[in-house]
């Protein structure tokens, strides 16, 4: 007879009967072996488990499975630009863009860094990616990125582990900028390896695993998030306007837009559920969702889009008001550009937002001289006539231009509008307005009229008016001398080409009249004079004083004449044309 009193004891959690002691030595075993997944090998993952080509398979598909409740997040965009039929010249384009003026914690020009180097010249990497197929552009934006006491370390000990999950070294620079409410990162990865050809990236592992690394080592740094914190993080992707994790949930539970939410005992309790519902809620706030009854909900037509767009305008508007403070000027209520059609808005730049990288263009910002705070909606060619936040400048908005709240990703105008109808661009001051009372050069305060800013109390037509008449006291006392105000040019363009051999480790050719210079169009630079393109030969480089027209030939070689202020584009199978 049985001991009443005796008892078997089970492993595993009270209720759980499914689970066999052997199952769990036989795992408990298997990592003992083996260590963490993370160090796992392609080999030993499972058949089925991978079903795409490229480096780093083997890492996307442990990494997701790997993922701990509390790490911390990180936002990572990921796109793979490939070579156009114009050539690499987007490639340099986007070079130039992250490492443009007013990115850097001092509003200085962020510094270019690489795997062992800083302040790297960006020429060197443009020419190693001349023959490149595609080109590799990664945003990286730590949710505590203000907490991590170096991003350049943090995104060199990223890219250590990258090339590890990858088993072959990249070549890539990077630039940190400071220039928005949240630090982030932008990386430039060749599409090429030097050892091994092209270089082929898996999707997984660019979609999903790059960023489970990203929050991994951001975890190791900083440590697990609280549950304060998480709970935090959570409500704050309900009410976000913009794509959340939760987003991509009802995404993949949605039947042609539609999701069903049952509500069982087992639902209310789950939290997940929960979420879900909170979301839904606030999507129907925005008009991408209709509650039907019950559980049923239908979400809108091009819903992700949409709240896409309305992420990306957000993160406008927090650039703006983050340049606002360090600028010291208080913020205001936006006004649309298109509501000035037919009128000239003149102003300070005061910020620039992209809208989706390259493609889309520019949100700009304008305090106007009228004492309003002006929003401008850019398209790329546009965006490239646009001087560094802090310049002066006046825009023309043609009756019937796009309004500032469309969808970012169109273009802003089309190629066939007639030229009459299109939105024109002058640049006033290069140079911020401080800059202009006591310059020995003539400049726009000498031009500007008294009634132009005559009542203004307040803004930037206050601030252009006192800087008029303190320019005009300052002339009183010490008259300009226009063959002082020619040297000045002369030594600021000088000065401004010194600069520039220093970082191109190459001396300046100043080039006289019927001399012809042959070179690849590298960059543009801003000078007080205005903007010019850069004329980069293997010896030696020049300036040239930059037009509109010119911008289809960056990046390519290309032929100066400056007896007659033109560069055109050198012959793709030349023979026999020296190059400086």
């Amino acid at each position: 007879m049985a001991d009443d009193d005796s008892f078997e004891p089970r492993l595993g959690p009270i209720g759980r009967r499914t689970a066999k002691p052997a199952t769990q030595l036989k795992s408990l075993a298997r990592l003992a072996r083996w260590g963490k997944p993370a160090t796992f090998g392609h080999k030993r993952l499972s058949k089925g488990s991978v079903k795409s080509r490229g480096r780093g398979k083997g890492a996307a598909a442990i990494t997701q499975n790997w993922a701990e409740p509390g790490r911390r997040r990180a936002f990572v965009q990921v796109n793979i630009a490939p070579a156009r039929l114009s050539g690499t010249s987007a490639f340099s384009s986007h070079v130039d863009y992250i490492r443009r003026d007013h990115t850097n914690e001092d509003g200085a020009r962020a510094p270019i860094f690489g795997r062992d180097q800083s302040d790297l010249a960006a020429s060197d990497f443009k020419e190693r990616s001349r023959g490149d197929d595609h080109q590799f552009r990664i945003t990286l934006a730590p949710s505590d990125a203000g907490e991590l006491k170096d991003l350049t370390a943090f995104t060199r000990r990223l890219m250590r582990q990258v090339e590890r999950d990858l088993r072959t070294e990249t070549d890539w620079i990077a630039t940190a900028h400071y220039n928005s409410p949240r630090p982030h990162v932008h990386i430039v990865v060749r599409g090429k390896n030097e050892e091994e050809g092209i270089l082929i990236i898996d999707r997984k592992y660019l979609t999903h695993g790059l960023r489970h690394r990203t929050e991994e080592l951001l975890t190791e740094e900083l440590g697990q998030q609280t549950w304060k914190e998480r709970s935090l993080s959570r409500k704050r992707e309900e009410t976000a306007e913009q794509l959340t994790s939760i987003d991509w949930d009802l995404e993949r539970i949605s039947q042609g837009g539609h999701i069903s939410l049952a509500a069982t005992h087992a639902d209310l309790q789950s939290h997940g559920w929960n979420r879900k519902v909170a979301r839904l809620q606030h999507l129907e706030k925005l008009g991408l969702a209709r509650h039907n009854y019950g559980g049923e909900w239908q979400l809108a037509e091009s819903w992700k889009e949409k709240l896409r767009s309305l992420g990306e305008r957000t993160a406008a508007l927090n650039r703006l008001a983050h340049d606002l403070r360090r600028a010291g000027i208080a913020q205001g209520a936006l006004n649309d550009a298109a509501s000035a059609a037919g009128t000239w808005i003149t102003g300070r730049l005061i910020s620039r937002a992209p809208q989706q990288g390259l493609k889309g263009g520019e949100i700009a910002f304008i305090d106007g001289i009228d004492g309003r705070l002006w929003v401008w909606k850019a398209s790329p060619a546009q965006a490239e006539q646009l001087p560094s936040p802090g310049a002066v400048v006046s825009v023309e908005i043609p009756p019937g231009h796009p309004r500032s709240d469309t969808i970012p990703g169109e273009p802003a105008e089309r190629d066939n509008v007639p030229a009459a109808n299109r939105v024109r661009i002058f640049v006033n001051s290069w140079s911020a307005l401080e800059e202009l009372v006591e310059r020995r050069a003539f400049n726009w305060l000498d031009e500007i009229r008294e009634d132009a800013v005559s009542g203004h109390v307040t803004g930037f037509g206050a601030e252009v008016r006192a800087a008029r008449r303190a320019r005009i006291q300052y002339l009183l006392s010490a008259p300009l001398d226009f063959a002082e105000s020619d040297e000045l040019h002369r030594r600021e363009f000088l000065a401004a080409a010194s600069r520039l051999a220093r970082r191109l480790e190459r001396p300046f050719a100043e080039l006289q009249n019927r001399e012809v210079f042959h070179g690849d169009y590298l960059e543009n630079i801003d000078t007080p004079q205005g903007r010019f393109a850069v004329i980069a030969g293997p010896s030696r480089f020049t300036l040239m004083a930059f037009s509109e027209e010119f911008s289809r030939l960056r990046g390519k070689p290309v032929t100066v004449e400056p007896d007659i202020g033109r560069i055109i584009a050198a012959p793709v199978r030349a023979r026999g044309i020296a190059r400086d």
